[in-house]
């Protein structure tokens, strides 16, 4: 399950379409790029998107990961942006 607010989206949306490329499927290459770690309750994460033309970019998620029952677990989309 991902919690995200139509405002949020729409913000997200924005900040991807200001970056001028499309999105693509993360690689393998991201998450060693990736940043993660626990907060007491949930962790929290920054993942490099994937463009299209330039594969691994700056532009990153950040999100929040909650488990949820019967070990779903809840994604909290924070923001899109660059650090």
């Amino acid at each position: 399950m991902c919690e995200i607010t139509p405002d949020r989206a729409e913000f997200i949306a924005a900040q991807i379409a200001s970056y001028g490329d499309d999105l693509i499927e993360l690689s393998d290459e991201t998450w060693s790029r990736s940043v993660y770690v626990w907060m007491d309750g949930y962790w929290e994460v920054i993942i490099d998107l994937c463009m299209k033309d330039q594969g691994v970019s700056d532009l990153a998620l950040l999100a929040k990961i909650y488990e949820g029952e019967d070990e779903k677990f809840i994604f909290k989309v924070e923001s899109v942006y660059v650090p």
